[in-house]
């Protein structure tokens, strides 16, 4: 049944005439392809969209945890290799403690 309308309506299609084409067609096909952007894509075009995939926040993400937990720890293993001796005020004992007056005068002679 729709294949007899379909060819019904292909008939009446075939019978309308053909319209003539604008005599500037040429041109307005040269003007399009010299306006529209070209389809290739540098990696300026591709960078954005690869930074901010996800994948790669992610990983930035980790890598920036992983460096600032780790120089953290460093940072407080070597204060705190003078941060005891310092908060008991240990450097009384030492053979030339460096508030002694005694210290002081022999280190600006």
């Amino acid at each position: 049944m729709e294949e007899q309308r379909f060819d019904k309506l292909l008939k009446q299609l075939q019978k309308r005439p053909i319209p003539s084409l604008p005599s500037t067609l040429s041109q307005n096909v040269w003007r399009e392809i010299r306006n529209r952007p070209s389809g290739q894509k540098t990696w300026v075009d591709f960078l954005p969209h690869f930074i901010f995939s996800p994948r790669i926040l992610s990983a930035g993400l980790a890598i920036a945890f992983v460096v600032g937990m780790g120089s953290g720890i460093v940072m407080t293993a070597l204060s705190q290799s003078h941060a005891v001796p310092e908060a008991l005020n240990l450097q009384v004992f030492l053979s030339s403690p460096p508030d002694m007056p005694s210290t002081i005068l022999t280190q600006s002679l």
